[in-house]
């Protein structure tokens, strides 16, 4: 048994998903374990499908094992989700190999960048591009370029390729003996807004659904029928609720979520006692130092109640979502070898880690006032694992 680990979203899960996965399995993987997102992604907004649909329809189309990856982790910056799905992956004990996407499709090279990007945090130039307000990728960028050279920093241009490193330097920061390699990404880039070749990015096949347009020749057959008819989140349908709750905040509020650094609360709390919109408040608050995707993840924070004090609390389980015969065979593995707890009930969370339980409750019950109809609370008492039969 050669068991292979995936970071991802699957929001939703398509063709390049499918062909990452046969490529793994290619190189030698019998078993695939991803680690997916709960009901908010990396970017700052909710998953397009629920988590036991996205599990559902990877399950369905070559993937064994789901396991969750905690919302304080799958909404933040890449290093953070990054770091996350892999310790979740060594703490199975059982993970032989990482596999990834990259733009790239050279491990060397990538290795390389990672290796340089860990010890940024030591160069004064790095140290000073950001108290000149540079935003944290590009003052990544400049230092990289000039410990090494333009071609290994523009490695870091392509989303892919930025996760790619995240994951390497979390193996090197967990001292994992897990062997990562990456998949070279083929068909649409990353957002592309045209698709190529049956391949089309995640970003525009949700744009496609929430338009009405047709998806499932972007999707394996599996996955598409899968999700046919499965409701769907629409952040702008609870974008009063969302402007409500960042009008009622105080500037100390403000200061006291995720990545709210260098008096940003103050510009956060001006803006939305103004705002009209969230699209308008994004604007207000936006700088050359905050991405838009930071800026996202901070408003949805603030909706969800994380705080930056949720970001020093270390995973405390391993929640299943879903598995098939394969996935049983893992988690018979992982039985002896986990560091830590296997869940598979929700009330197991609420006693092992209460934080990180209403954290994901006020995640998936948020979630759920994004479709329609709205979805009663509690989903995640009532949702049972899903278990793939063959």
């Amino acid at each position: 048994m050669t068991i292979a680990g995936i970071i991802a979203e699957y929001n939703p899960f398509h063709n390049g998903h499918l062909y990452q996965i046969e490529q793994t399995k290619r190189a030698g993987a019998t078993h695939i374990v991803a680690v997916m997102s709960s009901s908010f992604v990396q970017r700052g907004e909710p998953a397009l499908f629920s988590k036991w649909d996205r599990a559902a329809a990877a399950l369905e189309s070559g993937a064994d094992l789901i396991l969750e990856l905690p919302v304080s982790y799958a909404m933040s910056s890449a290093e953070r989700f990054g770091f996350g799905g892999v310790a979740l992956l060594e703490a199975l004990g059982c993970v032989d190999l990482l596999s990834f996407g990259s733009e790239c499709g050279e491990l060397a090279k990538l290795q390389a960048a990672a290796d340089l990007c860990l010890k940024l945090h030591q160069n004064a130039d790095f140290t000073f591009l950001l108290k000149s307000g540079c935003s944290y990728p590009s003052a990544r960028a400049q230092a990289v370029a000039k410990l090494a050279d333009r071609q290994t920093a523009a490695l870091l241009s392509s989303p892919n390729n930025t996760l790619g490193i995240a994951y390497l330097n979390a193996l090197t920061r967990l001292q994992s003996k897990i062997r990562p390699m990456t998949v070279l990404r083929v068909g649409a880039a990353h957002d592309a807004d045209q698709a190529s070749d049956g391949f089309a990015s995640a970003s525009l096949l949700r744009q496609k659904l929430r338009a009405g347009e047709p998806i499932a020749p972007y999707l394996p057959q599996s996955a598409a029928e899968c999700l046919s008819g499965k409701p769907t989140a629409d952040p702008n349908k609870i974008e009063a609720v969302l402007l409500w709750q960042l009008r009622r905040m105080t500037a100390a509020d403000f200061a006291a979520l995720p990545d709210v650094t260098e008096g940003l609360q103050n510009r956060l709390y001006r803006a939305a006692q103004s705002a009209q919109s969230v699209s308008d408040f994004l604007e207000k608050v936006k700088t050359k130092r905050y991405t838009h995707a930071r800026l996202r993840r901070i408003v949805w924070s603030a909706a969800l109640g994380l705080r930056q004090t949720d970001y020093s609390l270390p995973l405390p389980y391993l929640r299943i979502l879903g598995f098939n015969r394969r996935g049983r065979e893992i988690l018979a593995l992982a039985g002896k070898t986990a560091a830590l707890p296997l869940v598979s009930s929700f009330p197991e969370i609420e006693q092992i880690a209460p934080r990180f339980a209403a954290l994901e409750k006020a995640a998936t019950d948020l979630w759920g006032l994004a479709v329609t109809p709205p979805m009663p609370c509690g989903a995640d008492y009532i949702h049972k694992i899903v278990r793939m039969t063959e």
